[in-house]
């Protein structure tokens, strides 16, 4: 089960749903896998999105500038990440 860090997530599921209903496609979603905050959406996001036409892709976390706080033991590399799904 897809769960969201900041509470948004049904909105943003439905929004996904109207996008795909309206025509808006392909959709692609874009993740940023962050090491100890969302590690464990990977699977539930993949899931969810299966067989939908959905696009997930996943970005890695990276440093913006100082904006934030970006640590390199924070991020889950591309490379790990299919590792994971393979």
């Amino acid at each position: 089960q897809l769960s969201g860090g900041r509470g948004g997530l049904p909105r943003v599921l439905e929004g996904i749903d109207e996008a795909v209903e309206a025509g808006l496609t392909p959709l692609k979603i874009n993740a940023v896998i962050q090491r100890g905050v969302n590690e464990d959406s990977v699977f539930p996001l993949l899931e969810h999105f299966r067989n939908t036409g959905v696009i997930v892709r996943f970005i890695e976390y990276m440093d913006v500038g100082t904006m934030n706080h970006w640590r390199p033991e924070d991020t889950v590399s591309s490379k790990e990440l299919h590792a994971q799904i393979a």
